[in-house]
This record gives structure tokens, sequence and C-alpha cells, in this order.
């Protein structure tokens, strides 16, 4: 194998691979990245055998062929050649770089070694801008679990029917769901893509109207962006009726400045970040103003938050980090918040429309 390119082309591709490198080693060949020169390109493939990300890159092939090599390894190495163009040559025993005046060689293995990809039906998919998917995924993940004997809360559910999609994330304590368009549907679609795999495509994908194919069938999902590829293993299981969850009345509904309700909270949370247990503050809603208050051995904090609508007054109790996570991921101006007693569930939504519904549960005080 024997093939040149841009420097900065060569390390992007290698950064992008990067993100499926098995974050403890499995197995040697699989801490590394296999290269696969041909034609007018080089085939950049990773896997840790739950995720797996291909890459292409435009270069000036000499000589057809196959290495794997170290993939934090190599990274290192281009990162510290000099600018312009790089030229990596060998087989299966080691590799030569070389630019400009500088040549390194590192040991290889053998590409044969390299596990099988998982085999993807092109027939099927369906597509969206790239902006909107990174939304889709962002201003619903931060809801996964981290808990691993919780498989199915580690990742987000696409439930996807018709012409509609919905992402949605729940840990137990909050539920978050963001709604988009979708076409090229041929039958409903329900599956469990795991945080991480849907953390490294929002790294990948931009924030543009370009599309993105989304391949998602038996055990795998693929989305395909340009000449980069994502497979992750789906997660088994059936995931929970998130439906009957929500509520679809409430006894009170206020709608709030999202800035101003965030700032409060954040201002709030201070007080109690330190907290080893009472890490909540409380919403005292008066006839007049939403009153937020925590107290600590740290000290209190109050703050006033206006509204607009009729409320019932009530007290309830707050995990602060959960209303930031939610309020973050929101982009309109005003929210609806909605409640009914001091023990039953929240619901943060839009003023108009329902492209995105975040439920939370409150703190018993």
């Amino acid at each position: 194998m024997i093939f040149s390119c841009d420097k900065a082309t060569l390390l992007n591709g290698i950064n992008i691979a990067s993100k499926a490198l098995p974050q403890k080693s499995i197995n040697p060949i699989c801490d590394g990245i296999l290269f696969y020169a041909r034609n007018s390109e080089v085939i950049l493939t990773t896997t840790d055998a739950s995720l797996t990300i291909q890459t292409k890159i435009a270069a000036d092939i000499k000589e057809e062929g196959s290495v794997v090599i170290n993939g934090k390894f190599i990274g290192e190495v281009i990162r510290k050649m000099p600018d312009g163009m790089v030229k990596i040559s060998g087989d299966k025993t080691g590799i030569e770089v070389t630019g400009n005046f500088s040549k390194i060689n590192i040991s290889a293995l053998d590409p044969d070694d390299y596990p099988a990809l998982p085999v993807i039906d092109k027939d099927s998919f369906f597509t969206l801008e790239q902006g909107e998917l990174k939304k889709l995924i962002t201003q619903t993940m931060f809801a996964t679990s981290m808990d691993d004997a919780r498989p199915i809360f580690t990742g987000c559910l696409f439930d996807i029917e018709e012409e509609s999609i919905n992402v949605v994330a729940l840990d137990g304590h909050r539920l978050a769901l963001r709604n988009s368009f979708v076409q090229d549907i041929d039958e409903p679609i329900k599956a469990i893509i795991p945080a991480r795999a849907l953390s490294e495509i929002t790294k990948i994908i931009s924030d543009t109207e370009d599309l993105a194919r989304l391949y998602i069938q038996k055990s795998y999902c693929m989305v395909e962006i340009e000449e980069t590829k994502i497979i992750t293993r789906l997660i088994d299981g059936d995931f929970i009726k998130y439906r009957p969850l929500i509520p679809t009345e409430f006894k009170t509904t206020l709608t709030i400045n999202r800035v101003d309700l965030l700032e409060a909270i954040d201002r709030a949370w201070l007080i109690v970040r330190e907290n080893l247990r009472n890490k909540y503050i409380v919403f005292r809603i008066t006839d007049e103003k939403l009153i937020i208050t925590s107290r600590s051995d740290s000290g209190k904090a109050y703050e006033e938050v206006d509204y607009a609508g009729n409320a019932t007054p009530i007290e309830i109790g707050f995990n602060p980090q959960y209303f930031v996570d939610c309020l973050k991921n929101i982009e309109d101006e005003f929210i609806n918040f909605s409640y009914t007693t001091e023990k039953g569930p929240t619901v943060t939504a839009p003023v108009d429309g329902n492209k995105f519904l975040y439920l939370l549960l409150p703190v018993i005080l």
C-alpha cells in the first residue's frame, strides 16, 4: 500500500474514524484503524463491536492495499508531521510515514484479522436534514439513563410512523420528546439507538440542510453522511410505552420567558449544588409571581419570575439540573409550563405546536 494526501485531509479522516475506537481495549486489532487504499481514495474503518465508523478521504494511490495501524498512535504521528503532503507506504508488517524531511516507521497488524462489518440493506432508508437530526438527538439525549442495569433507558427511542418521527428519552425521573417531519417511510419503525452512538453522530453531522440517510433495520442502524457511515448495534428490548405517561389535561398552564426561568433556576441551583442531600429548589407559585427558592448551609436564594396565565397557588420541588437540562435545549423565547398537583408530573412544552415536550417528576417536599 502506497498513498499520498494532504496532512489536514488525512488527520480529519483519522479524527472522524477514531470516534469508534474502543474506550477500553478489547482486542489489539480493534484498537487500530483499518486503512484500505483503492482507486483514488482511502477508506478508514474503526469498530468496537457495537459502534462502527467508516469514512473516505481523497488520495493519490500509487499502490492499492490495506493495513491496520493503532488508531491513537497514528493520529498522534500525523498530527505532529509537517504541514503539506504526507506519504504512507507499507504492508501488514509495518508502514513508513514521510512528510517533508520527516520519516517515522510504525508497526502494523494484519488486515485479514479485522472484524467483518455488519451487512446493511441499502434499499430501505429515509432522509433527514443533518441540522434537524442533530436537534432531535441533542434535545433528547440528555434524558437518557447512565444505569446499564436498565439498558433500554441508555438510548433514545426512534418512533417513526407515516410522516412523523418522535425521538424519546427517559431515565425514570424525566422524559424528553422531540418531534419532526420525515419522508420516505415505508412502514412504522421503532428502534432504540444507544446514547453513545448518538453522541458520536452529533459530532460528525453538520448544522445544515444537507441530508443524512438513516437505515434502521432489525439489529443495526446506519447513518450515512456524505463520505462517512456510522453503524451502531441497536439496544434489544421493548421501550416503555411512553404516551400514557404524558398527561393530556392540566389544572394550570403558565406561559414563561424561557431565558428568565433558566437563569433564575441556575442561580438558585448554586446554593444547593454542593449539598450531599436536599439538592432541590422550590417553585412557589402565587397569584402574581413564580417564586424560586433554595436553601443550604452555603446560604439561600430567592428569585421572582413573571408569568402569563391564571395560576393555581402551589409549592413544587424540583431537581434543578433536570430543569436546566431541558430549558437549555429549547430555542423558543416563551414556553408553557403545566401542572396539576405538587406530586404529579409537570410538562414543559411550546406555546404553539408540539415539536418538543419535557416531562419532569417533582421532588416530594
